[in-house]
């Protein structure tokens, strides 16, 4: 089972609506993009966008470790992460079948993460939650749509100066049409879309909040190992897919 995350100068980060109180500076926009940056890249940690699409095709397809333990419902532990899966899964004449197997062609999932992470990059607790729909089971690209929400405290090294970045994050997520290459393990197409709530923090002996201010953030898949981020709409960046590193376009 394949399994991923990310995230450090003290910063929180909430995926959340709110009211707009503090005007975000230029290393805001660019930590808030790297953060989001590491969520869809494939850096080979363990609980990021591409171990949960890998996790979620494995479970579809009844190749996962986890125990199950009721109609549909999956549990287990890995890396220090608690998993439960909640599946139904319909072949490709569209009957749902008694047991997700090699024959599903389309999975309604609904998922629940929580734990405790250490990644080269980064370092992160988490709660994660997803209803999600995949298709195209039987073939080498899965097309990814729904809902999730990610909440993490996590630390990662800011992508245009060496200081740490902290965050809390709580991140509401809407997936539309996202293709991922399961021979490249690599989104390749779609959307997702995040609304981000962001407290920025400094340390000492108590955690004082600076500054606090809502970003939306859309990530584009390019279809060529690339991404396009954009955040509030105004800046920019281009990612790789495949190590996560970020420039401003």
């Amino acid at each position: 089972m394949n399994k991923t995350l990310f995230l450090s100068l003290p910063l929180i980060l909430s995926f959340a609506p709110a009211c707009l109180d503090d005007e975000p500076t230029e290393e805001d926009y660019d930590d808030v993009a790297q953060a989001v940056g590491s969520l869809v890249a494939n850096e080979g940690a363990s609980v990021d966008e591409v171990s949960a699409m890998e996790d979620a095709i494995e479970m579809a397809l009844g190749q996962s470790p986890l125990t199950r333990s009721g109609d549909g419902r999956y549990e287990g532990q890995y890396l220090g992460v608690d998993y439960t899966y909640d599946l139904v899964c319909d072949d490709a004449d569209g009957a749902t079948l008694a047991r997700c197997d090699e024959r599903t062609e389309e999975a309604r999932l609904d998922l629940s993460w929580t734990g405790e992470l250490d990644a080269p990059r980064y370092r992160a607790s988490l709660v994660r939650t997803g209803s999600w729909t995949l298709s195209g089971l039987q073939g080498d690209e899965v097309t990814f749509a729904g809902t999730g929400t990610f909440d993490v405290q996590s630390a990662f090294t800011a992508a245009f100066r060496p200081v740490e970045r902290t965050f809390l994050l709580d991140y509401d997520a809407q997936y539309d049409g996202v293709t991922y290459d399961r021979a490249t393990s690599r989104f390749t197409g779609g959307t997702i879309r995040y609304d981000v709530r962001v407290e920025r923090t400094r340390d000492g002996r108590f955690r004082d909040t600076e500054a606090s201010f809502d970003m939306d953030v859309t990530v584009v898949f390019d279809g060529d190992g690339t991404a396009t981020v954009t955040v509030d709409g105004s800046r920019t960046y281009d990612l790789s897919l495949s190590d996560g590193t970020l420039q401003k376009s």
